[in-house]
């Protein structure tokens, strides 16, 4: 179901549940709780504007969530002035000499022949299933959704993705891997972003 403005904090309460031992995000947000609900609220309201987002439910329960932006969009959280304002001296040294550069490198390597592919794709910004909720079809309903816009229009998705695990579930998914930056981190373990894109079907 199509998701409403009011749901927002019961979706970030699932996302956190679901992140909870992520060492990305742990990383992005330097184990910071506050700057790591920012970090969903924010991507939240970009999808709601300029996407779609998605959620699975068990009885009353928010299970899964997908974020989208539609093609036409671009947006990255450590290009957020509202994100970038709440970082300390640290973090913000982190993404502006060490993340940013490695992200943007991450997709000059995976199409180099086109440098815009992420605006003119489906981009899924957020993919989350509650630990229970695993192994069920949860997540692979909630990317079915988009992928079959996707091919109707003849639009393509791409996701960065930060779980080895999730690599292969993409690419039984249709997803093929472009490009592969390891990000190291200063307070938590590195972590690698995998660049993946799915093309439509027929194109």
């Amino acid at each position: 179901m199509s998701t409403a403005e009011e749901e927002i904090d019961q979706i970030i309460d699932a996302l956190t549940r679901a992140f909870e031992d992520n060492v990305g995000m742990q990383s992005m947000c330097g184990g910071d709780k506050a700057l790591e609900s920012l970090v969903y609220r924010l991507t939240l309201q970009q999808a709601i504007q300029h996407g779609d987002c998605y959620v699975a439910r068990n009885g009353d329960t928010i299970c899964g969530v997908a974020a989208w932006l539609a093609p036409g969009f671009d947006w990255t959280i450590q290009r957020d002035n509202q994100f970038a304002s709440k970082l300390s001296s640290d973090l913000e040294e982190w993404y502006r000499d060490h993340f940013t550069p490695k992200y943007d490198e991450l997709y000059r390597s995976g199409f180099p022949g086109d440098p815009h592919m992420r605006q003119q794709s489906w981009s899924l910004k957020l993919l989350a299933v509650s630990p229970h909720c695993r192994r069920k079809g949860v997540g692979k309903a909630l990317l079915d959704v988009i992928s079959k816009k996707a091919d109707t229009r003849r639009e393509s998705i791409v996701v960065d993705v930060m779980d080895p695990y999730l690599v292969n579930f993409f690419q039984a998914c249709g997803f093929k891997y472009r490009a592969v930056k390891n990000v190291s981190s200063t307070s938590f373990p590195g972590f690698p972003i995998w660049c993946m894109v799915r093309k439509s079907a027929g194109s």
